[in-house]
């Protein structure tokens, strides 16, 4: 099994000299994100026969080394300077590269693939004018990154003061507030249907405070997937616990009694959920609701094969505690990561192609492992009665499962926490 790795990267402000330039840490990061997913962006429009590396270089009609290469260098538990630190020379990278863009249709002409690869060019020529001098400044850099790179002492903190500014000032305008918001989601393989998998989330907004205005407390996960609109048929969903809505479900024994719910429908006709202002009092509201789905393709089965699970910080909040649970047999063959992206409702795909989102370092992905013994989380003294309540709904065994969690304080207001899961090559 895969483990869930800690991703670091280095302050964004630090500067080391050295080769023909000046490089900035921060600089070095963003190229390699751009550049990672300019380039997933263009393969996933190759059309070829299978997944890998051989299927992408027949198709190509360039060595497959240098394919290996390329595609290694992608994989999502690199970071930007790592992606860069992989990759082939130049020559050859852009020699793929133009062999996917005149394969996926796309054309070479004002391709931002090829403008990403130039900004790579560019680095190198800055680094001293060759790969391997920005390969050692990348090592030496990480290597020291306490005393140069920048790790400098109150770093951390002061990104935490930063987004509880955010948070804050969201606050006050908007006139509400959530202690934490918390989501739990499971995902398995169909025993009917094993090129398809099922699931199910439960989310809750904990201590929710609303000083002026109703708040809209429905909120669902979004399963980011390749062209997912287009993925309806064959797809079910239905609200777990007593509904409220065509796809949430209340969990009333995890939720304040009584709730103050009311129904409020707008002009265009849709009916939504809503919290009332000045209800709750002190200690604020608790909503749980949760929906069961099934019938989305087993990502192991499709051409870019990863599974991603967002959870979307719509609210103010103090604290964010996002669980993913897979079936050990997906969590042995997947390889997982996280990252925090501004969200936009036609965010689809892979989320690491959408490299212009990206909002800061991304947070830590713990492993809970087996089980969910470690489900207990001080965000919330309910936590982990929340997860068992999932896997009671779903009437599936969560010793099955493996766990991962996101726990962040003051989450980046507007902001999709992504967590992605490859499922790597066949080859």
């Amino acid at each position: 099994m895969a483990n869930a790795g800690v991703r670091t990267n280095a302050g964004a402000a630090v500067q080391i000299h050295g080769g023909s330039g000046d490089l900035d840490w921060s600089r070095v990061v963003s190229v390699g994100d751009r550049l990672r997913g300019e380039l997933l962006g263009v393969f996933e429009q190759v059309p070829r026969e299978g997944a890998g590396v051989s299927a992408l270089a027949r198709t190509l009609g360039v060595d497959r080394s240098l394919c290996h290469r390329v595609l290694a260098a992608l994989r999502p538990e690199h970071s930007g300077e790592e992606v860069l630190r992989r990759m082939p020379g130049v020559d050859g990278l852009e020699q793929v590269v133009r062999a996917a863009l005149r394969m996926s249709g796309r054309g070479e002409a004002s391709s931002p693939a090829l403008a990403a690869v130039e900004e790579f060019r560019r680095l190198i020529w800055d680094a001293g004018g060759s790969h391997a001098k920005l390969s050692r400044w990348v090592q030496d850099a990480s290597s020291r990154s306490v005393s140069v790179v920048g790790e400098e002492p109150g770093k951390t903190n002061e990104d935490a003061r930063s987004r509880r500014s955010i948070m804050e000032g969201a606050s006050r305008i908007l006139g509400y507030s959530v202690d934490a918001v918390t989501m739990v989601a499971a995902t398995r393989p169909m025993p009917s249907r094993p090129d398809c998998v099922e699931g199910g989330t439960i989310s809750a907004l904990a201590g929710l405070r609303s000083r002026a205005a109703r708040v809209v407390v429905v909120s669902r996960a979004v399963q980011l997937r390749p062209g997912a609109q287009d993925m309806t048929t064959g797809v079910s969903s239905r609200p777990l616990g007593e509904r409220i809505d065509e796809g949430e479900g209340l969990i009333r024994s995890l939720s304040t009694q009584p709730l103050p719910l009311a129904a409020c429908e707008d002009e265009d006709g849709t009916l939504r959920q809503v919290v009332e202002a000045n209800t709750g009092g002190a200690a604020g509201v608790d909503v749980v609701t949760a929906r069961q789905w099934s019938g989305m393709p087993h990502p192991a089965h499709d051409q870019e094969r990863f599974w991603a699970q967002s959870c979307s910080v719509q609210r103010p909040a103090r604290r964010l505690v996002f669980d993913v649970y897979m079936h050990r047999s997906m969590a042995m063959v997947s390889l997982p990561s996280i990252t925090p992206m501004l969200w936009r409702p036609n965010l689809r795909g892979n989320p690491l192609k959408h490299w212009d989102r990206r909002v800061g370092s991304p947070p830590t992905l713990e492993l809970l492992g087996k089980g969910i013994a470690n489900a207990a989380s001080p965000a919330w003294e309910r936590h982990a009665e929340m997860t068992r309540e999932l896997f009671t709904q779903l009437a599936w065994n969560p010793d099955d499962f493996v766990g991962y969690r996101c726990d962040v304080d003051y989450p980046v207001w507007s902001a999709a926490y992504i967590m992605v899961f490859e499922f790597g090559n066949e080859d």
